[in-house]
Order: C-alpha cells, then structure tokens, then sequence
C-alpha cells in the first residue's frame, strides 16, 4: 500500500485571498527558505527562543518541509509552510504540520510580520489550515493559542475550530523581564468527518474524571444504552505538546493506566479517534491526557476574568487537578 503524498495545494489556497485579490496566498518554493528565515528574525525575534525555534534553522526546511511543485509522503516531509505575499513582500507564514499519515493537521505556527498587522493575516492562516486539512483528507484539524492571545483565538472560532484542551507549559516565551517563561495554550479543533458518522462515548468506558469533562466541556452526556464499543488500543503521541498522549474514549484501561501514572485530562479531541462499527467508518473522541500543571513548569496565568467563560472554566479545571485534594476543597470552600 502507497504511502499517503501531499497533493498540489494551490486550488485549496486560491479562494482564500478573497476579498483581498492584491494578496497572493501559496506554498513556499524551494529557493525560498534563506528570504522566509529572513523575514521571521525581523517579524518575530522571540522566535529563537520559543518552541518552534527549528523554524529558523535551514536544516529543518531542506529536510522536513514539503516545497511547492512537490509530492513527498507526509511520513518524508512531515510539514508544508503557507506564506502570504503582498506586492512581492512576503507578509505572513503559517507552518502546518501532517500526523497519523495526514489523518490529523496541526496550525503548528503563525507568524505575521508587525507591517500588516490588522490586514486580517491571522483569520487567512486559520483558514489555511481548514482548507489544507480537507485538501488532504484528514480527519481533524487542530492548533494552539496562547491563552492571552485574544486575537489567535477568535481567528480559530471563527474558522469553525472549537476549544477542547489547555496544555499547560506547552510553549516557550520571553518575559517583559527578558527571562524566558513557559506559558500554557489552549487547543482549538475541528472534526472533519461526517456528522452522521461521529459517535458518542458510552458511559461504560470513561473514568469519571473523563466523563465529567465530556458533559462540561462538550455539553453532553455520555451514552448509556446499547453495547458499548470498548477495545484496547492504547495511547498514541501526538505533536500537541511531547509530554501529551491520546487515549481512545473506547479504552477505559489505558485511561485509568494514564491516571494511575499521574496524567491528568487536558481535554477532549472531536473525530480523532477513526475506527469500524459494525462494518461502518466512525469517528470518535480521544481524550487528551498530559501532565500536570506544577510538572510543567508553566509560567503565569492570565486573570481569570480576561478569558471566556468556557476557556476560564477549562483552566479552572486543568489547574486544579495539580493541587492536592485537600486544598482544592478549601478553596472551593472559600469561594
């Protein structure tokens, strides 16, 4: 069986320009990485010292990134970069990433040079990334914002993505010190598949630390009739945050065995989890686990009154499940 290639993105990328037709949207070409490394030092200098540092090491392009003109398989060149170009100055880039054989794409990065900022570059990369994920096929579409990113965060809701996690440590950023500080994210997603084809998770296979998060977070509750589908699959990395995993909402095992090991839920992932009922295709959540708030080394967090109410909510919970019980009860008293 023929490994899954990227295919040619320019009919994905065209209709994004509208209604700016002055502004050219595209895959990077090969002779352009030493002019985009150029660009991000000036954009963004606090690059160097975030997560994604390997944006500005030629090395990561020349051996990671799928060029425009280009067909290699996602497992050869996990990456695609999207630039937006203006008059002939490069304006932005967005660097989207292909997991799980393109079953699931990453927003990995954005960044938009401080000229055009309020030309609306943000919301173009978030589309990006819806357009590429269904050009390719995939099954889910994710990225991260820093929780005081306000702008990052509606660009996402508004191109359909929805909050299912907070990673908590999960980037790396300068202080107004110059110290460098760890901040946590939070994850938006959206689920590609059919909406006849996704499934409910029976209430037979959560802890109740998952099954509590799928009635606060996604507003439902889990199914109580009919077999439920459980199976042992285990956990899966993924390119969230490297102390992260997916665990299937079908296997209860490796659910308490991620608990039992001290993990905690961060969220729940929408048609992540792609598998055959009774002969049909479905799509179901995996739960995202990782670890702990006070094991990450996460920086400040921003006031809770400065979020939604949703993502408040959802920090609210993910800080917690790092306190002791004990403490968590006093300041539930408390309040």
């Amino acid at each position: 069986m023929n490994s899954p290639r990227w295919p040619d993105l320019v009919a994905a990328l065209m209709p994004l320009v509208h209604p700016s037709p002055d502004l050219v949207v595209r895959q990077l070409a090969e002779g352009e990485v030493d002019r985009l490394i150029g660009c991000l030092h000036r954009w963004y200098p606090a690059l160097a010292v975030a997560e994604v540092r390997y944006m500005l090491s030629p090395d990561f392009y020349t051996s990671q990134v799928a060029f425009a003109g280009h067909a290699p398989t996602f497992a050869e060149r996990p990456y695609v970069m999207v630039v937006a170009e203006r008059a002939g100055e490069l304006e932005s880039c967005v660097l989207l990433g292909a997991e799980e054989e393109g079953r699931v794409l990453s927003g990995t990065m954005t960044v938009v040079s401080p000229a055009a900022y309020g030309r609306g570059l943000g919301g173009i990369a978030a589309r990006t990334l819806t357009a590429v994920a269904r050009a390719i096929g995939a099954d889910v579409a994710y990225a991260l914002a820093e929780l005081d990113n306000h702008a990052s965060r509606r660009a996402l809701e508004a191109a359909g993505l929805m909050l299912c996690a907070v990673v908590p440590g999960s980037e790396r950023k300068s202080s107004a010190s110059g110290a460098v500080v760890w901040v946590a994210e939070a994850m938006y997603a959206l689920s590609l598949a059919p909406e006849s084809a996704r499934t409910l998770p029976h209430a037979a296979t959560l802890t109740p630390s998952v099954a509590a998060l799928v009635r606060d977070l996604w507003g439902v509750e889990p199914r109580t009739t009919g077999a439920p589908e459980q199976a042992s699959i285990g956990t899966r990395p993924t390119g969230v945050d490297a102390g992260c995993r997916l665990v299937p909402l079908r296997d209860l095992a490796a659910q308490q065995a991620a608990e039992a090991e001290g993990l905690v839920v961060l969220g729940l992932v929408p048609g992540s989890d792609r598998h055959i009922v009774h002969g049909v295709l479905a799509f179901g959540f995996d739960a995202l686990y990782g670890p702990p708030a006070d094991r990450t080394g996460a920086g400040a967090w921003p006031a809770q009154a400065s979020l939604p109410p949703r993502l408040a909510a959802l920090v609210t919970r993910v800080r917690a499940s790092s306190e002791p019980a004990a403490a968590v009860a006093h300041r539930h008293a408390a309040a």
